[in-house]
């Protein structure tokens, strides 16, 4: 079974550190090349702080825990979430 669960093992918060960093790293430079104002720095603060309450503020052991965190970003359970792609149900 290949799984990335599986290579990081007890290092995923680390290495989920180091896409956050590089992530919000990248999203600056790109504001800066590209003259951004404020309000785009407001949102690479939030998707920043987003990240950090994904990544340090829960146990990535509790899978139900796990679970529910991620619903707010879309995502479910491997797939984005497209509201208004979705069929209503």
């Amino acid at each position: 079974m290949k799984s990335l669960a599986l290579l990081f093992g007890d290092d995923t918060k680390k290495w989920l550190t180091r896409f956050a960093s590089t992530t919000v790293g990248g999203l600056t430079l790109t504001g800066i090349a590209a003259h951004q104002t404020w309000p785009y720095y407001l949102g690479v603060a939030g998707v920043a702080y987003h990240f950090y309450w994904q990544v340090c503020d829960h146990s990535m052991t509790n899978f139900p825990v796990a679970v529910k965190l991620l619903k707010p970003t879309g995502w479910d359970i491997g797939r984005p979430g497209i509201p208004f792609l979705e069929p209503s149900l």
